[in-house]
């Protein structure tokens, strides 16, 4: 098989180099997988889905490229002639509705939850488990060495206008090594300068990998490699969504500021001290090139919020509208590349700190599969966050919620559940009375 050799980025290079059981690895990493599972409403046809799959496979590098080590560093093995991507098809029709569903449920962990290894020719899977014959799931899973969830979007799109027959109307893909050959012009050539000088100073204090100590972990600054993983969900409560909607509408905010507020007010009753930092996912995208660029280009950023002086909420929206503006403007470099510039002493090495990571959750466009239409499922399961607690504000088009990770052994359920549930009043406060003042919340 026809094969070329690329270069690997900085996000894959760290992983790649801290895989469990390597020489040079420190606290162990897994390679975790980003997802997208769909319940879909209709008929769907599984050989001409198998195809699409296949087409899509083949227009883009990212996906048939394994990863090989030569010489003590990594590379990317492209692989020219697309390997066959199988079609994983469950039929669970035969079974009663409630047994199907959960039966589903375990099906679509399985898929989604598998590693990839490294070397395999394809980190992509696919999987369709048919509940009813017109309800199934639909779940894809990809290594998140080749793909992030914004790339997964080009891939659901992509699938839909290949299963419909529109594939000649699709951009031009943008191979993964074409972008890695311009960042690393790029880098060579000062057109990242004022970026490093950006989080140079902005990390001054924080780390790149700043810790933010929660006063409710029971086993801080310890790791806990064998912890399993929880979850606690809040909904809105009834009409808080259309208010908010006319909050945003009329300027107050927009749903990442406004929920980046609610939720950092709420994280500040557990912490010391006045300034949070926390960890946003970004796209870290090159503009123009969202529609047809697959590869593993998110990464996390700082963003510290400073909540001294009793400030008031809509004070605070306004600094969280300032400081996003600041990051996404200086959103190209990952942190993993930042790491070894701004602190070379500790060599790459992963540190053991505890942080909190918010992200916002926007449902995108559905799955388009002929007559059938596929919605996101989100599912209320993940790998343990190491040294992490993962805060999603999800805008779902029924009623928007709070989602968290975290790791049972360091939080209970309850905390985490007023956590988040103190992150939905203060919505609700910052909607009703954008003036009131930090202090009136507690």
């Amino acid at each position: 098989m026809d094969t070329d050799l690329i270069g690997v980025s900085a996000n894959q290079d760290f992983t790649l180099r801290n895989l469990p059981g390597r020489a040079a690895a420190g606290p162990g990493l897994l390679v975790s997988n980003a997802v997208r599972s769909f319940d879909i409403d209709g008929p769907v046809e599984p050989e001409r889905l198998h195809r699409a799959v296949n087409a899509v496979v083949a227009r883009h590098e990212s996906l048939r490229t394994g990863f090989v080590q030569r010489d003590g560093d990594w590379h990317g093995l492209v692989h020219i002639d697309p390997p066959t991507v199988f079609l994983a098809v469950a039929d669970l029709t035969v079974l009663p509705p409630e047994q199907a569903r959960a039966e589903a449920d375990r099906h679509v962990a399985l898929i989604a939850d598998e590693p990839f290894a490294p070397d395999a020719p394809s980190q992509i899977r696919v999987g369709l488990i048919t509940v009813t014959p017109r309800a199934h799931r639909l779940v894809i899973a990809t290594s998140h060495l080749i793909s992030d969830f914004y790339s997964l979007q080009v891939v659901v799109s992509e699938l839909s206008a290949v299963y419909n027959g529109h594939e000649a109307g699709l951009s031009e893909p943008v191979p993964f090594s074409h972008y890695l050959q311009q960042h690393q012009k790029a880098l060579a050539n000062g057109g990242f300068d004022d970026t490093i000088a950006f989080w140079r100073e902005k990390l001054r204090t924080t780390g790149v990998m700043p810790s933010l100590p929660l006063k409710i972990d029971k086993a801080p600054g310890t790791d806990l490699p064998d912890a399993t993983a929880g979850s606690a969900r809040v909904e809105f409560p009834p009409g808080l969504d259309r208010r908010l909607d006319e909050f945003i509408t009329g300027g107050g905010a927009t749903f990442f500021t406004a929920m980046l507020t609610a939720t950092t007010t709420a994280l500040h009753p557990h912490v010391d001290g006045d300034d949070l930092s926390l960890l946003l996912p970004v796209a870290g995208r090159p503009r123009g090139t969202d529609d047809a660029l697959i590869g593993w280009l998110a990464h996390s950023v700082v963003c510290t919020l400073h909540l001294d002086g009793d400030p008031a909420l809509a004070d605070v929206v306004d600094q969280a509208r300032t400081t996003a503006r600041d990051i996404l403007a200086h959103q190209g470099l990952s942190h993993h590349y930042l790491k070894h510039v701004l602190t070379p002493e500790e060599g790459g090495r992963p540190r053991s700190r505890f942080g909190v990571k918010f992200n916002v959750l926007a449902n995108p466009a559905p799955l388009l599969l002929g007559e059938a239409t596929g919605v996101d499922f989100i599912a209320e399961q993940a790998r343990v966050p190491k040294n992490e607690l993962v805060i999603a504000a999800v805008r779902h088009p029924d009623n928007p919620f709070l989602l968290a990770y975290y790791e049972n052994e360091r939080f209970d359920h309850a905390d985490i559940t007023d956590l988040l549930t103190r992150a939905v009043t203060n919505l609700a406060a910052l909607i009703a009375e954008p003036g009131r003042r930090l202090s009136a919340l507690r």
